[in-house]
C-alpha cells in the first residue's frame, strides 16, 4: 500500500508535542474505521478535448489519491471535497482511488473510465470551380467537433481520401465529363463521424458562340432570379432554333438579378468587341446591361447597356465594348434582363450569345431570317439564293429559305457553298440537323463542312431523303469534326451522284443540336 509521507510525519509531531502528562486525555486511533463509501464522479467535457474532471468521493477520508490510468503520473492529494481534471485519449481506462483515514488506514477504490468522442455537427462541404478550368474543383468543410475532414471525389472508387483540416481546401482535376459524387465526411478521432454527399457535373469547357442546342451550357441565376433551357416559345422572325435560355425576373427579385456564365477560357478581344445575343422582351426599351468579369477578381469587369427595341419578338441586340480597358483577362459573361428595376414575375428569352466586330455575322444556325446578304456560290452547274419560303407548312413554317437548283445537264456533283465568319464549333454536340423540301424520295443530300484555306481539310457526311414534296429534317452525324481546324465552309449538294434535271431543292435551319 502507497503512504503518504508527509501526513504521517504530521501524525507524529502532533504526538510528540502531546505533553505525556495529558495522555490519557488523548483519543486512542486504533478503533476508527479505515474510509469507506469510496466512489469516483467523472464529468467528461463535451468539446471532444478529452478533459475529464475527476471528483473522489468517500467517507471518513482525510486525503485522495489518483491514479489516472493511462500511465501518467499519479495525482497529487486531494482533500475531500476538491477535484482534479486530466487530458485523456480517446479509450478505456482503470482509474484507482486511494483514501487515507485520519489514523493512516488506506482504502483502494477502482472504476472503469470510457472516453469516446461525440460525433462531429452542423457538417457543411463548400465545392467551387476553380477558374479557367471547368475540370478542376476544389473542396473545403466546416463542422462543429471535427477536427479532420476526409475527402473523396467520385472519380476511382480505388483512390484514398484526401484528409484536410479546418481551412484547407481540397482540390482535384477530373479527367473527363459526367456526373460525380464527392463526398465529405468529417471526423474527430470517435467512432463517430458525419458526412454529406453533393453531385458534381463537369461538362465541356463552355466557348462562344452559345446557342443552347447543347444542353451541357450551364447559366447560374442571382438576385432571385431563375434561369433555364428551353423550347424557343416563339420560333419565328430573327429566331427559329429549336432551344433558348429563358430568364425568369421572379416577384420580387433584386433590382440587380442577373444570369452569369463562366466560359472555358478568356475572351479574345484583340479584334472582336461587340457581344451580341438574340432576345425576346415583353417590352420595348427594356435595359439590357451585359456585363464582362475576369474569373477570379470580380472588382475587374466591364458593362455596357442596350435597351430592346420591339415586344413579344425576336431581336438582335449588341452590346460594343470598343474604346474600353479590354487588357485585363475576362472570362465570365453576365446578362442583366430590365436592370434596375425589381422583378414582377416575367420571362425573357435570349439565345446566340457570340462575339462580333458589331457588322452583321453569318454563323451557326443558319435561319436566313437576318437581313444580311447570303453569298453563295454554286460549281458544277448547281446554283443557290434566299427566296421566300414556297411551302411555310409542316416542320418549317420560317420565312426565308434557300432554293437550290441542279441546273439540266449539271455535274452530279454539283453544289453550293457559303462561310460563315467564324469556325463551327464541336467541342459540344457532333450532330447536325437540317430542315430540307425534296422533290423525291431517296435523293442523297450530302453535307460537306471544309476549312476554305485548305480544301483538304473537311469532313463530309450524306443522308437521303424520306419524303417528297414536304419539308423534312435531316440528321447528320459529324463524329470527328472537331479534330478538323477551321470548318468554315458549308457546302451542299442535292441528289448527290446523278445528273441535274433543273429542279429546285430547299434548305433551312442548318444548326448542331
Amino acid at each position: 500500500m502507497k503512504n503518504f509521507p508527509y501526513l504521517l510525519c504530521l501524525l507524529v509531531a502532533l504526538g510528540f508535542t502531546a505533553c505525556v502528562d495529558d495522555e490519557d486525555m488523548v483519543p486512542s486511533l486504533d478503533g476508527v474505521a479505515e474510509p469507506t463509501d469510496l466512489d469516483l464522479a467523472f464529468d467528461i467535457a463535451a468539446d471532444n478535448t478529452g478533459a475529464v474532471t475527476i471528483q473522489p468521493l468517500g467517507t471518513g477520508v482525510t486525503l485522495f489519491r489518483v491514479d489516472f490510468g493511462d500511465g501518467e503520473r499519479d495525482s497529487v492529494g486531494i482533500a475531500p471535497g476538491e477535484t482534479i481534471t486530466h487530458v485523456y485519449e480517446l479509450g478505456v481506462y482503470t482509474v484507482e482511488l486511494e483514501a487515507m483515514g485520519i489514523n493512516g488506514a488506506m482504502t483502494t477504490y477502482t472504476e472503469e473510465l470510457t472516453v469516446n468522442f461525440a460525433a462531429p455537427t452542423n457538417l457543411v462541404a463548400t465545392i467551387e470551380r476553380t477558374p479557367g478550368n471547368p475540370f478542376a474543383i476544389t473542396v473545403s468543410a466546416s463542422a462543429d467537433l471535427a477536427t479532420a475532414f476526409d475527402v473523396t471525389f467520385g472519380e476511382d472508387d480505388s483512390a484514398d481520401a484526401v484528409r484536410i483540416n479546418p481551412g484547407e481546401t481540397a482540390s482535384h482535376t477530373y479527367s473527363t465529363v459526367g456526373e460525380y459524387e464527392v463526398c465529405v465526411t468529417a471526423v474527430n478521432g470517435g467512432s463517430e463521424t458525419i458526412k454529406v454527399t453533393e453531385t458534381v457535373t463537369v461538362s465541356d469547357p463552355t466557348v462562344l458562340p452559345i446557342t443552347f442546342e447543347n444542353q451541357n451550357t450551364e447559366f447560374f441565376a442571382f438576385g432571385g432570379a431563375g434561369v433555364g433551357i428551353i423550347d424557343n416559345p416563339d420560333a419565328s422572325g430573327e429566331n427559329t432554333s429549336g432551344r433558348v435560355a429563358e430568364f425568369v425576373k421572379t416577384d420580387g427579385s433584386e433590382v440587380w438579378a442577373g444570369t452569369v456564365v463562366e466560359l472555358g477560357g478568356p475572351l479574345d478581344l484583340s479584334s472582336l468587341t461587340t457581344m451580341r445575343i438574340k432576345a425576346w422582351s415583353p417590352a420595348a426599351g427594356i435595359p439590357v446591361l451585359f456585363k464582362l468579369e475576369n474569373a477570379t477578381d470580380p472588382n475587374v469587369f466591364l458593362e455596357v447597356t442596350t435597351n430592346t427595341t420591339v415586344a413579344n419578338e425576336w431581336e438582335i441586340i449588341d452590346f460594343s465594348f470598343a474604346g474600353l480597358d479590354l487588357s485585363p483577362e475576362y472570362s465570365k459573361v453576365a446578362i442583366f434582363f430590365n436592370f434596375g428595376t425589381a422583378g414582377t414575375g416575367e420571362s425573357y428569352y435570349f439565345d446566340d450569345l457570340m462575339q462580333t466586330d458589331g457588322s452583321a455575322t453569318i454563323n451557326l444556325p443558319l435561319g436566313f431570317e437576318q437581313n444580311v446578304d447570303y453569298v453563295f456560290t454554286g460549281f458544277g452547274g448547281g446554283s443557290a439564293g434566299v427566296i421566300t419560303n414556297p411551302d411555310a407548312s409542316g416542320s418549317n413554317v420560317s420565312s426565308k429559305v434557300v432554293e437550290f437548283v441542279k441546273e439540266t445537264g449539271s455535274q452530279v456533283w454539283a453544289g453550293v457553298f457559303t462561310d460563315v465568319d467564324a469556325p463551327i464549333n464541336f467541342s459540344g454536340s457532333k450532330t447536325v440537323k437540317l430542315k430540307v423540301w425534296s422533290p423525291k424520295v431517296d435523293a442523297p443530300i450530302l453535307l460537306k463542312l471544309e476549312n476554305p484555306d485548305n480544301s483538304d481539310q473537311a469532313i463530309e457526311v450524306s443522308v437521303p431523303t424520306t419524303v417528297a414534296n414536304q419539308w423534312e429534317e435531316l440528321t447528320y452525324d459529324f463524329t470527328g469534326a472537331e479534330a478538323v481546324p477551321n470548318l468554315r465552309r458549308v457546302v451542299l449538294f442535292a441528289d448527290f451522284g446523278t445528273a441535274g434535271d433543273a429542279q429546285s431543292y430547299y434548305f433551312d435551319d442548318l444548326r448542331i443540336d
